[in-house]
């Protein structure tokens, strides 16, 4: 071999061999799925979305749940310090009482921190069950410490707020503690009778000859 052959093969071409595909799979086509095969794909991706949604569902409850608990937590707590407040406010109310509408300065600031105190615990929430006197006695909301005769007040209604019942966040906080009238006083006649009536018969007459 001379120089000029072995030139003309290193110059030469290699082309790369190419395999005819043996199928259309692979050309590149594709596989036609079997009804059963197609049926049961269906059946699992479905079974897999409502894992999906179910535990989205219970994630989403877990969160309302947490939040609820929290906000119990919280108002929990509220109340507690805010119950332990509520002598205060019963120092403050007494303390009142008696303070004439003319003021002096320290009754002024008295009134003063009263007012702001007050102020901010209503708006945390605490409300003062007030306009009792006169009204049905509510034992849900109220505490009868007695029952007393009244001239003017019917029975069952309530006569005087000993101490005042408060609501924290629309629940009852502390019941108000208050006397309950039990009516007129009945009088005793001397043949044992109560009320107006006299011996004989309904109207009050005598016994007829």
């Amino acid at each position: 071999m001379n120089r000029k052959e072995a030139k003309h093969n290193d110059t030469q071409e290699v082309k790369p061999q190419h395999q005819v595909p043996k199928s259309e799979q692979e050309l590149g086509g594709e596989k036609k799925l079997m009804p059963e095969e197609y049926e049961k794909m269906a059946a699992q991706v479905q079974e897999f979305k409502d894992r999906w949604m179910r535990a989205a569902a219970e994630l989403e409850n877990a969160k309302k749940r947490w939040q609820k608990e929290k906000e119990e937590i919280l108002l929990f707590g509220n109340s507690q310090l805010i119950s332990a407040l509520l002598p205060v406010l019963d120092h403050f109310d007494k303390a009142l009482e008696g303070v004439p509408e003319e003021k002096n300065e320290f009754q002024q600031g008295i009134e003063l921190i009263y007012r702001e105190l007050k102020n901010i615990l209503n708006k945390f929430g605490l409300e003062k069950i007030t306009d009792l006197e006169g009204k049905d006695f509510d034992p849900f909301e109220q505490e009868a410490i007695s029952y007393e005769e009244h001239e003017e007040i019917p029975e069952g209604k309530v006569i005087e707020v000993v101490r005042a019942g408060y609501r924290f966040q629309n629940r009852l906080l502390r019941p108000a503690l208050v006397k309950v009238s039990k009516g007129k006083k009945k009088e005793i006649t001397e043949n044992g009778n109560s009320g107006n009536q006299q011996g004989g018969d309904k109207n009050g007459q005598g016994d007829r000859n």
